[in-house]
């Protein structure tokens, strides 16, 4: 039996009404796939936006790349570091703000928009700063890690003398916190040291005199030669220029040997020719004299150290004196064998050096006192 078959709209199977309803369902579906704001059946809401962020490193293995929203915290991390690199630090034109740009691995919340850091490296060196009051300090720079650093405080201020060297770096050792110029191993880390000064005066309870005094690698001197009369008739018998207070203030007194050892305040003392050594070794031999020597217009010394050597002359055992404005002549405590002679210290007018004159210990010479 042969079959009849009817071809039906598809549209035409549903009534109007239908076709009503299947048109706002395509419409609703439309929206949802274009404006992501449909009801997935899951009770979600709108997608919040989200910003990249972008890391610039030459580092080995850095991360925090990625997308984030406004108000995330976003983690990063610089690798490691190129061969013979460290790194130094984060570095942003964003606008955001590091947790601490110091370390490589470090956070930062996500504002609403994109955001680059950049890691960024250097030599695999680390900084030394010096903090001092004194003029022409030195050791600031930039070492490796393990390197022997040489610092050094400068010339002290006026009035003030070198105290003593401080750090906050707890992997820092000083060779001698006390020297003006010390040393320490470079740790793998940024250092700063501090050079701390004190008043470089010094009042003789004797009578009442004011001593200026200076700090020279770790030996404190007076700065001026001694002026304390034991007796009355010391100040017009043993002081050279004129015999005027002043003068004799200004160069000091000048005694023999015998007297020279026991004529220095308490907590002072006639220094040894080793002292007088050490002194000219932490300058240096062949321009001690020179650097020693004061800076007058009658003295041609530069003064480096604050010593102010002043050619203060001598007084021979018969009373006759020689030499003034020219030398400078200063006992040590060192006599040869016990004998009639002690070594004494000598600088001269165009002089470079620190002479050492073997001289009979009743002559008279300026003294100058070193700290115990």
């Amino acid at each position: 039996m042969k079959r009849n078959f009817q071809r039906v709209s598809s549209m035409a199977a549903f009534p109007r009404l239908g076709r009503v309803f299947l048109f706002a369902a395509v419409v609703s579906t439309a929206a949802a796939l274009l404006f992501g704001c449909g009801d997935s059946g899951n009770g979600a809401g709108p997608k919040e936006e989200r910003y990249s962020v972008t890391v610039l490193s030459d580092g080995t293995g850095s991360s925090g790349a990625n997308t984030y929203k406004a108000g995330d915290t976003v983690a990063i991390n610089s690798g490691t570091p190129p061969a013979n690199q460290r790194f130094k630090g984060w570095t942003t034109a964003s606008g955001v703000t590091f947790a601490d740009s110091a370390k490589p691995q470090t956070t930062f919340t996500m504002p609403a928009k994109e955001v680059t850091v950049t890691a960024v490296f250097g030599p695999n060196t680390f900084t030394v700063t010096v903090e001092s009051k004194g003029t022409d300090p030195s050791g600031n720079g930039e070492y490796a890690s393990g390197a022997m650093v040489t610092i050094n405080c400068g010339k002290a201020p006026a009035d003030q003398r070198f105290k003593n060297w401080t750090t906050a770096t707890a992997d820092v050792t000083f060779g001698s916190a006390t020297n003006t110029q010390t040393t320490f191993i470079m740790p793998p880390a940024d250092v700063t040291v501090t050079a701390e000064f004190e008043s470089s005066i010094f009042t003789d309870p004797r009578d009442g005199k004011l001593y200026k005094s200076v700090k020279i690698g770790n030996q404190t001197w007076m700065a001026q030669n001694l002026y304390y009369a034991i007796n009355e008739t010391d100040v017009i018998s043993k002081c050279y220029f004129g015999n005027t207070p002043d003068s004799c203030k200004k160069y000091g007194l000048l005694y023999d040997w015998t007297t020279a050892k026991t004529v220095c305040p308490t907590g002072w003392h006639l220094p040894s020719d080793v002292e007088w050594q050490s002194l000219t070794d932490h300058i240096g031999s062949s321009i001690a004299g020179k650097q020693l020597k004061a800076k007058t217009p009658d003295w041609d010394g530069t003064d480096e150290y604050g010593f102010t050597a002043l050619p203060g002359g001598r007084r021979e055992s018969n009373g006759a004196t020689s030499s003034a404005g020219t030398s400078g002549y200063w006992w040590t405590s060192t006599d040869v064998g016990g004998g009639a002679e002690a070594i004494s210290q000598s600088i001269s007018t165009n002089g470079n050096n620190v002479s050492k004159p073997t001289i009979n210990k009743s002559v008279g010479f300026s003294v100058r006192c070193i700290m115990e």
